[in-house]
């Protein structure tokens, strides 16, 4: 892959995968979040597409969304995903994702986001079923 940086972008990033074979801007706080988090050598690795109108931005290994703008992974970012990102149900990221442990031996993670909140579990009986939706501070692991 390559990055490229030129004055002429004013802020803005142009990275392009081998894998993917597109390059794409990465610009603003959302770059700003992308450098902090390591950029191409971080857990994110290279963006996947543009960002949306919604302030989203897919990468390799995740998704950054919101204001500020916050980390979306794993099985939160899946169902996420399914809901249709930030113009889905559960609108944007509003604070980044904590661990959870349930006394029923699930773990896992749960975001909020503008519109409820994401639970996914990674571990326990309830690892790799669907991730669940809530509204208001309503939690589930199922």
């Amino acid at each position: 892959g390559w990055l490229r940086s030129r004055p002429n972008l004013h802020g803005h990033l142009l990275a392009q995968s081998d894998r993917i074979g597109s390059a794409y801007v990465v610009a603003g706080a959302i770059l700003a979040r992308y450098q902090a988090l390591g950029g191409v050598a971080g857990q994110l690795g290279y963006p996947a597409g543009d960002a949306t109108s919604g302030g989203t931005q897919l990468f390799a290994g995740g998704a950054l969304g919101g204001t500020p703008v916050r980390l979306v992974t794993g099985p939160v970012l899946a169902k996420w995903a399914r809901l249709g990102y930030d113009s889905g149900a559960a609108g944007l990221p509003s604070a980044e994702a904590v661990e959870f442990e349930t006394l029923g031996a699930n773990a896992g993670f749960q975001q909020s986001f503008s519109k409820g909140l994401i639970v996914g579990a990674v571990s326990g009986p309830r690892a790799g079923l669907q991730s669940s939706t809530r509204r208001g501070a309503l939690c589930s692991t199922a």
